[in-house]
């Protein structure tokens, strides 16, 4: 696991080139890519950046790692705000088929089939991601994964349904700790003051998974975590 500090403004364009070198070395060995994101004001500036990068969005596939369960047209959607950052853009200007957007949509269908269905839509093209880039909350929980918390202890392959999350709102869709573990390149953001704690959290030894769920990209051999701490 490699740590990146510098400042923040620094690193956001130091994590969208890294996302474009390896997606174009995922490329050179695979015909497409799986990227997953997160929602969260730390990965919005980077989004930014990335809609500008030199990346062949042709071949690379988006899909949530964590969701709010509202509509995604809602404004507290994360796909919605991810949309509005870099995604419509790159739609329209033909570099990212619609095609390859993958929101989570299944809100007609109960939890337990929806969470089954947008499995099912990963697996058509993969059983993991490529790269996943997460930020961390205040609390260090990463996607919807919650320290002591039913969600960080779940052992379900793919996505779960996280209750009675502790931030708002407190239903939300989550790829699971064992779907993160298994990407092949992570991208872990600590930006800010307010997530000094969880920076220290995460660096504590003492600490396990399930106190300091941001701690599950230590076991993903490509990892790189960013800090302006």
């Amino acid at each position: 696991m490699k740590i990146i500090r510098d400042a923040r403004k620094n690193l956001e364009i130091k994590v969208a080139n890294f996302v474009e070198k390896r997606i174009h070395e995922y490329l050179k060995i695979k015909p497409q890519v799986i990227l997953g994101i997160s929602g969260g004001r730390s990965v919005s500036r980077v989004f930014n950046i990335l809609k500008h990068q030199n990346i062949t969005w042709e071949k690379v596939h988006i899909f949530m790692v964590d969701e709010r369960l509202s509509k995604a047209d809602d404004s507290n959607s994360n796909f919605r705000q991810a949309e509005k950052d870099f995604l419509e853009y790159l739609v329209k200007q033909f570099k990212l088929p619609r095609k390859n957007l993958h929101p989570y949509t299944y809100f007609n269908l109960p939890e337990e089939k929806g969470v089954l269905a947008y499995r099912n839509e990963l697996k058509e093209i993969s059983d993991k991601y490529d790269i996943i880039l997460l930020s961390s909350g205040e609390d260090g929980h990463v996607a919807s994964l919650f320290p002591h918390h039913p969600s960080i202890k779940d052992t379900s392959d793919f996505f779960i349904i996280t209750k009675d999350a502790p931030k708002f709102p407190p239903k939300r869709l989550s790829a699971s700790r064992k779907l993160l573990s298994k990407a092949k390149t992570s991208i872990l953001l600590f930006f800010g003051e307010s997530k000094a704690q969880a920076f220290k959290n995460f660096q504590n030894p003492k600490l396990s998974i399930t106190d300091c769920p941001a701690k599950l990209v230590s076991n993903i051999e490509d990892s790189h975590v960013f800090s302006d701490l």
